[in-house]
């Protein structure tokens, strides 16, 4: 469902992908932003398991991206051996979930949108240096920047 800007509600695209990602036997993750209890603010929306790596999803809509916090969540994730994504769509998430099946991601953070944009720009805040790669999903590009 819509809002009257035509973006989807964060809530509505985190719930799809859940769902989608969930289908797959090799899958199984949760939203992290609707359990109250130990949510750090900041933390991923969505965390679990992809064929066997650990995964964490931020979810954004329109042109928002991740704060600070987010960003340093995130990168203290990859830093660690998790992948990543900043994902837009669910499109985006299957784009995600098909490279961490293919064994692609540790230790990195793939951005799709208006934050591949910002990381182009150089502006996605600080924090942990890790392998970042941006797509676009409209052609296909991917472009890896280490910051």
């Amino acid at each position: 469902m819509a809002n009257a800007g035509d973006t989807p509600l964060e809530r509505n695209v985190q719930s799809t992908i859940i769902k989608r990602f969930n289908n797959h036997t090799r899958t199984l993750v949760r939203c992290r932003s609707a359990d109250s209890v130990g949510h750090v603010v900041g933390d991923p929306d969505i965390s679990g398991s992809v064929n066997g790596r650990h995964v964490e999803i931020e979810v954004k809509v329109g042109r928002n991206t991740p704060s600070d916090k987010q960003w340093f969540e995130l990168r203290k994730w990859a830093l660690r051996g998790a992948c990543c994504a900043v994902v837009y769509s669910s499109r985006d998430a299957l784009v995600f979930q098909q490279e961490v099946l293919a064994g692609r991601g540790e230790g990195q953070l793939l951005v799709f949108g208006a934050t591949a944009e910002c990381v182009r720009q150089g502006k996605h805040g600080a924090g942990y240096q890790v392998p970042i790669t941006t797509i676009d999903s409209g052609s296909g590009d991917t472009e890896v920047l280490e910051c």
